[in-house]
């Protein structure tokens, strides 16, 4: 279905990846049901074989399709080590952990962070996130250049009664 393939493009997995992927439309929304393969993964504890334990749903906001919010639906297999007893869940390739937003998003945040007429409020309703989201972020993965102070800074106060403001503050280095 071209359909499919063009949000298969947008998701970063490889087609062989999927084991099934289907999309409906709730009410303002494209939801985009995905399952992935069973790569029967070893324990990261001890390198042992491991069996399914569950299964768990999992949300990540995704880029618009045609002018339409989307949303990925995974349904992410958790395992459980045969050996050692430890279960741990199967990795993510649609965005990192603990953010809920797919690698697109973040990346076309990233370049709307560089837009200085953008503000971090323009930029969340733009992809459907909110602003804090968009801040943590700008302050996690992003590295801007800090300005240095000069070695001698000096801060005055001058008060005077002919302005209207009583108090000035003058910095200088």
């Amino acid at each position: 279905m071209a359909i499919n393939d063009f949000i298969i493009s947008t998701l970063n997995v490889s087609d062989d990846m999927i084991f099934l992927i289907d999309t409906h439309k709730s009410s303002d929304k494209l939801h985009i049901l995905i399952k992935l393969n069973d790569t029967h993964p070893t324990c990261p504890c001890c390198g042992g074989h491991t069996k399914i334990k569950d299964y768990s749903s999992y949300s990540y906001n995704h880029l618009d399709v045609a002018g339409i919010p989307s949303i990925i639906d995974w349904t992410r297999r958790r395992y459980v080590c045969k050996e050692c007893g430890k279960s741990f869940s199967e990795p993510s390739p649609f965005g990192p952990e603990n953010f809920h937003q797919s690698y697109a998003v973040l990346n076309a945040i990233a370049l709307d962070l560089h837009n200085v007429r953008m503000t971090y409020k323009d930029i969340a309703h733009k992809y459907h996130v909110s602003d804090t989201i968009v801040r943590m972020y700008a302050d996690s993965f992003i590295r801007a250049p800090r300005l240095t102070l000069p070695e001698n800074l000096g801060i005055d106060e001058i008060s005077s009664s002919m302005a209207k403001i009583r108090w000035f503050i003058l910095v200088y280095s």
